[in-house]
């Protein structure tokens, strides 16, 4: 078997999912959920892995991963990790449907967060010497415009009120 360096394995495997994973300066970004996983860590959290990519902008095309982890302990890491989900159209009363298992929660949700439309908040830290991004927040997708009328058609009118009865001037 020929020697391959993993960087240019995982660029291959990003590219052949439509993505990059250049490192993403600081800042906002519209993004979509394009893969997730989930595992039980050793501490018994459950942890959602989510690649993001970047769709609009210079940096469209360009992915991140983030980890979500469920730690009970924490009311405040409890209240980021909901948020985040439901940043994704996960409401928190579809989470009670688990009970308290974990592996069927974890599967379920990295399945539906999959195609979901979103806003991330991307860092850029260093980590053993090396610079990557992290994803400081989640929020939801910002809406759509709407759908602009038609070129040559005249825009609907509405009347504030009636017209007179009688002749027009």
């Amino acid at each position: 078997m020929s020697e391959h360096s993993f960087s240019d394995l995982l660029n291959a495997a990003g590219a052949a999912a439509g993505t990059t994973d250049e490192l993403l300066p600081g800042g906002e970004y519209d993004a979509e959920v394009i893969a997730a996983n989930y595992k039980i860590t050793d501490k018994g959290k459950l942890q959602i892995g989510i690649k993001y990519k970047v769709t609009s902008g210079p940096h469209a095309g360009v992915g991140t991963w983030a980890n979500q982890t469920l730690s009970p302990e924490s009311p405040t890491a409890l209240d980021i990790f909901f948020r985040a989900f439901e940043a994704l159209g996960l409401e928190r009363s579809g989470w009670a449907q688990f009970g308290a298992n974990l592996a069927g929660a974890g599967e379920a949700v990295a399945e539906k967060i999959k195609g979901a439309n979103c806003r991330i908040k991307v860092a850029v830290e260093t980590w053993q010497n090396e610079q990557r991004n992290r994803v400081e927040r989640v929020t939801k997708a910002a809406p759509t415009a709407p759908a602009a009328v038609p070129s040559g058609l005249p825009a609907p009118r509405i009347a504030a009120f009636p017209p007179p009865p009688g002749p027009p001037f």
